[in-house]
């Protein structure tokens, strides 16, 4: 009877430890999903947040672009002026040439 009641006692402490150990096992478990969830979740922050600064790149670089050309269209635009401002002095010069002529 002792024999049984020692075999039931280490019956029951070698479930108990396999139970501790199956728990700790959980646990871990459980500890390295979480960890490879926020790791996934940090690469997938860090790739929005990459895509965002490339799009803000590409819109700073369009801006720059519309900028350059702007400033192309007025410099193209002063010069135009600045020609029709000459011919139109020009043709001033011409009338009063032949005003004088004809008087």
């Amino acid at each position: 009877r002792k024999c049984m009641l020692l075999m039931e006692v280490a019956r029951k402490a070698t479930e108990e430890e396999l139970a501790r150990k199956a728990a700790e096992h959980e646990a871990a478990r459980k500890a390295a999903e979480h960890e490879a969830a926020t790791k996934d979740s940090s690469v997938e922050e860090k790739n929005q947040a990459t895509r965002r600064l490339e799009q803000e790149m590409s819109q700073l670089k369009s801006q720059e672009e519309i900028a350059a050309l702007k400033w192309e269209i007025s410099k193209h635009e002063t010069s135009m002026k600045a020609k029709i401002r000459e011919k139109d002095t020009s043709l001033e010069e011409k009338n009063r040439a032949i005003q004088r002529l004809e008087q």
